[in-house]
């Protein structure tokens, strides 16, 4: 195994496991490529397995029973979505849908064997539990800010998240792809929008925005 090469991803697993169960994660691994806007796994679908992400960026969303989507967080490459193995972990009850926000590369540990080394090894059990704890919390997270902000405290809190995640405040983004994170309509985020840039908070332009005061931004979250 000396000359298999392990993701930056798949890393934390891999050194929970006995040498018989990295063989056995070495030639499980599926290589996987997804499109942006592909769907990754979804409500209905079969349970995929963990997946490594080793470029691009997963989004994971809740869908309402309207069809709107509210982005839970986003998984960036170097990380694990262990929300589309969910059907090997008990504690998670509840649907997501997974899609790739950009071009994506990845390797695929597929479920069945997934659980199987989970049922095997405890060290490898307690890393997913910790780490389905952490995604909880951004579960809660965003239905407080669907719940409890009003819709420009929720645009602003995303402008000011997608400033300090790309480091600039020129932002390629539509409407249509914020109202889809913060789980709200085009329509109303077109007016929101609007209005923050009469109060010159920022600067709408063709397929995107330029964030002008991030400060005034940030006090209205």
């Amino acid at each position: 195994m000396e000359n298999f090469h392990i993701s930056e991803a798949a890393r934390p697993f891999w050194q929970t496991l006995t040498d018989d169960q990295r063989r056995r994660f070495a030639a499980g691994l599926r290589p996987q490529t997804y499109r942006r806007d592909g769907l990754v796994a979804g409500a209905g679908s079969d349970c995929l397995g963990v997946v490594f992400v080793r470029s691009g960026v997963l989004r994971i969303s809740l869908l309402s029973e309207e069809g709107r989507e509210a982005v839970i967080s986003r998984i960036p490459a170097g990380e694990a979505c262990l929300l589309t193995a969910s059907c090997r972990i008990p504690a998670v009850t509840f649907d997501v849908q997974v899609q790739a926000e950009t071009d994506c590369e990845a390797d695929v540990l597929p479920a069945g064997l997934f659980g199987a080394l989970m049922r095997e090894n405890l060290r490898l059990e307690n890393l997913v539990y910790r780490l389905m704890t952490e995604r909880f919390s951004d579960v809660v997270n965003a239905l407080q800010r669907m719940y409890f902000m009003t819709l420009r405290q929720r645009v602003a809190s995303f402008l000011v998240g997608e400033t300090a995640r790309t480091g600039s405040p020129e932002l390629s983004l539509t409407q249509e792809r914020l109202a889809q994170a913060i789980g709200s309509a085009r329509e109303a985020v077109n007016r929101c929008l609007k209005q923050m840039e009469k109060d010159g908070l920022v600067r709408l332009e063709r397929g995107g925005l330029t964030v002008l005061d991030e400060g005034a931004l940030r006090a209205e979250t």
